[in-house]
C-alpha cells in the first residue's frame, strides 16, 4: 500500500512537516521508515508539495513520531482473501507405453 498526507482544510496533497517521524514497528526491531523521494536520493526539503509517498507492506504496523503529541499508532489494511467454495486440484493418471 502507499499513503501520503493531505490537508483537508487547503484540500490538496502535502508533504510531512520536517518534524514528523514514520516507524514501522516489527516484534524485533523497529525500522525509520522514509519516503519514497527520500530512499531515492532526494532531500526531504527538495521534494516538491505534495509529492512525497509512502510504500508499507499490507498489514503492516506504523508509528508517527510528532513532537509535542502522542504517538499515532496504525495498522495498513490487508487485502480480502479469496477463498475457493469447493477447490478442485488435479490428480494425475498413470501413464503406460
Amino acid at each position: 500500500f502507499f499513503f501520503d498526507l493531505y490537508d483537508r482544510k487547503l484540500q490538496c496533497p502535502v508533504n510531512s512537516p520536517p518534524n514528523f517521524r514514520y516507524h514501522i514497528l516489527r516484534p524485533i526491531q523497529n525500522q525509520t521508515l522514509l519516503s519514497m523521494e527520500e530512499t531515492g536520493g532526494i532531500k526531504h526539503a527538495d521534494i516538491k508539495p505534495g509529492e512525497e509517498r509512502f510504500g508499507v507492506p499490507e498489514g503492516t504496523r506504523c508509528c508517527l513520531q510528532r513532537e509535542g503529541a502522542p504517538d499515532f499508532l496504525w495498522e495498513m489494511p490487508e487485502h480480502s482473501k479469496v477463498r475457493l467454495a469447493d477447490p478442485r486440484f488435479a490428480t494425475s493418471i498413470p501413464f503406460t507405453l
